[in-house]
């Protein structure tokens, strides 16, 4: 008994969130998360049942016909001791089993099975579009938490300020007007803090419903290790070449079908007959009979039909070669773009440290102005904001910098 309740109480325990989650899971989350997924497997159903299919048609073959006439004359003898009956009837079970088909059964399987590397390929290109959405809100986490980061820096210092300002309020070396300026400030930057705080609940939200897992405002979001690192390279392996070569690929194999489509096809047949009259007419009663043989089917002459379907295919396969470079020029146009803002920010990067060294020096001598009761709270305020101002820049900057590396890796299938 103890041990069911210890079972029933794990076994109960809510759903705990991770302490911290790498966008690459994110993506592999992300793709599982999607109901297109099982699209995957409803693929390979339907090629493995459409294989079955072309497998039996090389299976004995069984039918059954049967027909009852009514004709206003029969063959006749003059003189002959029998007559034939204008009403007939019969019933025939046939068995056909193939002997030669010109290989079509094998090239209709290199079909099927092209045919279902396609579908694949495909549904693979469609999950890959969920990689933007997952960097679009990962990255607005990250953004939100680095203004409230900055945002709350400033805060500290405010609050700070606010308590050295009140005690020379206090003391009659200030008056309280000073004393509201910082009050103001130090409510706008609340309200900021508040703002950005409900930016990072809305992503981390989209998040959560886009990889189907909960992620709240303590998990930690991890980037690829390889970033800061990065090299631009002329590669591109995204699931749409795949896509464009099993494209090709499934266009080959029709070509090669239709090249035995009017070949020769050679059965074997047994034909079992019930009927009057039987094989032989002149017996004019219900009797069994039987029939065994070869068939010989060759389409001899097809009006061009299947010359017409190789030209259409060649067709095709001229439209998806046409695709995939128009594809590849599109990403080669994205990428250029992000490899510009990637040495963009980089260059901002590089100037960043020493905007904000410069800035705190003029703060830290506006700080004491402002205790010694030179400057008023106001002129402090602007050199405080202008501080604030050059550290969320340096922050914005390198996200922005690491964002642009994540898309243009997106977008090459590099990640």
């Amino acid at each position: 008994m103890i041990i069911a309740l210890i079972l029933a109480s794990i076994l109960w325990q809510p759903y705990t969130q991770p302490d911290s989650i790498g966008l690459k899971q994110c993506y592999t989350l992300a793709r599982q998360n999607q109901p297109i997924r099982k699209q995957l497997a409803l693929n390979r159903k339907a090629t493995k049942l459409s294989r079955v299919s072309i497998n039996r048609k090389n299976y004995p073959q069984l039918s059954m016909s049967g027909n009852a006439t009514y004709q206003n004359e029969v063959t006749s003898i003059p003189g002959a001791p029998f007559t034939i009956s204008k009403d007939q009837y019969k019933l025939s079970l046939e068995v056909d089993q193939n002997l030669f088909d010109a290989e079509t059964a094998r090239k209709a399987r290199k079909v099927n099975r092209a045919q279902g590397m396609l579908n694949e390929t495909q549904t693979n290109v469609q999950l890959y579009s969920v990689h933007n959405e997952v960097n679009q809100a990962f990255f607005g986490v990250l953004l939100a938490r680095t203004n409230k980061r900055v945002l709350e820096l400033k805060k500290q210092v405010l609050v700070k300020r606010l308590a050295m300002i009140r005690s020379r309020v206090q003391n009659g070396m200030a008056l309280p007007g000073a004393r509201a300026a910082l009050q103001a400030e130090l409510l706008s930057t609340e309200q900021q803090i508040t703002s950005v705080e409900a930016d990072q609940e809305a992503s981390l939200k989209t998040l959560s419903k886009i990889i189907g897992r909960p992620v709240n405002k303590g998990t930690t979001l991890r980037l690829p290790a390889d970033t800061a690192g990065f090299i631009a390279k002329n590669q591109i392996d995204r699931p749409e070449l795949k896509m464009y070569a099993a494209n090709q690929h499934l266009l080959n194999r029709r070509m090669e079908q239709t090249k035995v489509i009017n070949l020769p096809r050679l059965s074997a047949f047994f034909q079992g007959m019930y009927g009057r009259p039987g094989l032989n007419i002149f017996k004019d009663q219900f009797e069994p009979n039987y029939m065994v043989g070869v068939h010989l089917r060759w389409n001899i002459w097809d009006w061009g039909v299947a010359k017409r379907r190789r030209s259409q295919l060649a067709v095709q396969k001229g439209i998806v070669r046409t695709q995939k470079q128009s594809f590849l020029r599109n990403v080669q146009i994205g990428t250029q773009r992000d490899i510009t803002d990637i040495s963009k920010y980089h260059r901002l990067l590089g100037k960043d440290r020493r905007i904000i060294e410069l800035r705190k020096q003029v703060e830290r001598q506006s700080a004491s102005q402002l205790r010694n009761g030179t400057i008023t709270p106001s002129d402090y305020l602007d050199d405080l904001n202008a501080v604030y101002q050059a550290q969320l820049s340096r922050e914005q900057h390198h996200l922005q910098w690491i964002f642009a590396i994540i898309q243009y890796k997106t977008k090459t299938g590099t990640l």
